[in-house]
């Protein structure tokens, strides 16, 4: 049996509309960021596996993400 968030990510069941972030015209969809016990899909990410060379873009990004 599936879960009700899972339903409900499926078929964008209650999720807001996508959004411009400040000073951009492309509007970005709100997703979760979740391990990978999570299949991929257009509500849900994965973070960059493992530990990325030092002063790759990946762990650029990675060291920003708590800074949003």
């Amino acid at each position: 049996m599936l879960s009700l968030l899972y339903h409900n990510i499926q078929n964008n069941e209650n999720f807001p509309e996508a959004t411009c972030f400040p000073g951009r015209k492309v509007p970005v969809p709100y997703v979760f960021v979740a391990d990978a016990a999570f299949a991929l899909s257009d509500r849900i990410m994965n973070p960059y596996p493992g530990v990325p060379p030092y002063g790759s873009q990946q762990r650029i990004f990675i060291c920003h993400v708590p800074e949003l």
